[in-house]
């Protein structure tokens, strides 16, 4: 059985994309669980943090609520070393515009902090 990473150096010169069947397969067979292991965004970072390990949520907000349920375990990732980015807000249309005005994204990042500030605490 080949690994993921022998699995892509096989693959043409387009980006990676699984199909449908191949997510499924892959997330039935992942183990419940899994300890949370983003990699925080560096502390100095500038711009875009499109790339960095992140969550976005998109839908109504009592969807997004019933995920955030499920991601609990990200409360524990704000520590001396690293705090959240959380985002969470109502988005409009391009325009201004939108009918559904029943429109929210949220997002859930880990940054690296300056290293043990005095007066920290935990939530």
């Amino acid at each position: 059985m080949e690994t993921f990473s022998e699995f892509l150096s096989t693959q043409s010169d387009k980006p990676w994309s699984a199909t449908k069947k191949e997510i499924v397969t892959m997330w039935r067979n992942l183990q419940p669980n899994l300890p949370l292991m983003p990699r925080p965004i560096p502390k100095n970072s500038e711009g875009s943090t499109y790339g960095y390990d992140a969550i976005r949520i998109t839908g109504s907000s009592d969807f997004i609520k019933s995920i955030l349920s499920r991601f609990k375990d990200f409360l524990y990732k704000e520590t001396p070393d690293t705090k959240l980015g959380l985002v969470f807000r109502q988005t409009q249309g391009k325009h201004g515009h939108d009918p559904n005005q029943n429109k929210y994204v949220c997002y859930i990042s880990v940054i690296e902090r300056a290293k043990h500030k005095k007066g920290f605490t935990q939530i």
